[in-house]
């Protein structure tokens, strides 16, 4: 038999208002407020102990370690942000490619809008990336400029940004990148060609192939590689969550290595 004694702590962000003088429950184990409107119209009061736990006895089996959880985790954040490259990535391979990798390690987070240029990118910068942040993202990747080249619409309208708008553009997004913390590291890919007849044709001239995406995947991984950044970034030099619980067996009955165990048979990456 073993105890496992725990706390959670709800931020006050999340829709639940000011609690008053706490009320304990008969075995002293939960406890809820009195007055919490909130909680007295959403959730039955059998559940209430699910929001508040204070300390509760737990039977363990054999084998199973246990101690005391003071916090949870916090993983390292990656972001991609950019337009339609970005939010596309999942589904055209290059950000669920770095998200597999980086599966035990790291959050990939998706910051993708369709149709954005970095003139607009700049007017929101400041709500998704935000300089007070609890947790600030430990690498950022940037794409903007696809939108951006396109040719200036007779109307006056569409997503052309002028050569010298986008620089300054791209410089102050780096600026204020860059002054979010002394450890969040910064890539920024470049604009690739732009076919205009297909992109207001029939076909795609803007966005990534299968196979074009795996070109950008290997070039991100390669920078992360070759950067002499401290802490490394690189998905192979990155420590795996919870790594102590989990030894992965191979068919011979010995341990292997786990960065190999993330791709079918075959499926390699540097």
């Amino acid at each position: 038999m073993s105890t496992l004694t725990s706390t959670i702590f709800f931020s006050p962000s999340l829709l639940i208002p000011a609690r008053t003088k706490p009320t304990n429950s008969p075995n002293n184990q939960v406890f809820f407020h009195k007055n919490d409107h909130y909680l007295n119209r959403i959730v039955p009061q059998k559940k209430r102990a699910s929001f508040c736990i204070k300390a509760q006895e737990q039977k363990v089996e054999e084998g199973v370690p246990s101690a005391t959880i003071a916090c949870p985790t916090v993983r390292p954040k990656f972001v991609l942000f950019g337009s339609s490259i970005v939010e596309y990535g999942f589904h055209e391979g290059w950000a669920a490619t770095l998200a597999h990798l980086y599966g035990r390690q790291v959050d990939v987070v998706l910051r993708g809008y369709a149709g954005w240029n970095s003139r607009t990118a700049l007017r929101i910068l400041d709500k998704i990336f935000p300089k007070h942040a609890t947790q600030q993202p430990s690498l950022v990747i940037v794409y903007f400029g696809g939108n951006d080249a396109t040719h200036p619409q007779p109307d006056g309208h569409g997503s052309h940004v002028p050569l010298k708008e986008y620089s300054e553009n791209m410089r102050k997004i780096f600026n204020h990148l860059k002054s979010l913390s002394e450890k969040t590291r910064i890539i920024f890919l470049s604009t690739p060609p732009i076919n205009e007849k297909q992109l207001f044709g029939d076909s795609d001239g803007i966005h990534f192939t299968k196979e074009g995406s795996k070109v950008v995947s290997r070039e991100i991984l390669k920078v992360l590689r070759e950067a002499d950044w401290e802490p490394s970034l690189y998905w192979r030099e990155m420590p795996i969550e919870f790594k102590d619980y989990y030894t992965p067996i191979g068919l011979d009955g010995e341990p292997i290595d786990e960065y190999n165990t993330r791709f079918p048979p075959g499926v390699e990456w540097e």
